[in-house]
């Protein structure tokens, strides 16, 4: 199977009227019970107040990355998976993931 999906959020920050967002899309090619993969695109706004001085300061930083994706079945009733995630913003960049077992009991 071919799974595709659509994303959008927005996060309204207080105090300083700042409104983050992200929006992407995925594309998952899945196999049942055997395994999958797939990959997002994301872009967005990260949006926060630096309240370390004598007056707040809203920050915006705008990002775009890709969050690949792996998924393995070991046996019917355990799974692996693991996801990355690599974005590039306006003040740096960002490598990272997780990964773990699924179990069905």
């Amino acid at each position: 199977y071919i799974v595709g999906t659509v994303f959008g959020s927005a996060t309204f920050v207080q105090p300083g009227d700042n409104v983050g967002w992200e929006a992407g899309a995925n594309v998952l090619h899945v196999r049942p019970r055997y395994m999958s993969m797939g990959m997002g695109v994301v872009a967005g706004t990260s949006a926060y107040d630096n309240l370390l001085g004598p007056v707040p300061t809203n920050v915006r930083n705008d990002y775009i990355g890709v969050r690949p994706s792996v998924s393995v079945y070991l046996s019917p009733d355990v799974e692996v998976f693991a996801r990355g995630e690599y974005l590039w913003t306006d003040f740096y960049e960002l490598a990272g993931g997780f990964a773990g077992i699924k179990y069905a009991f």
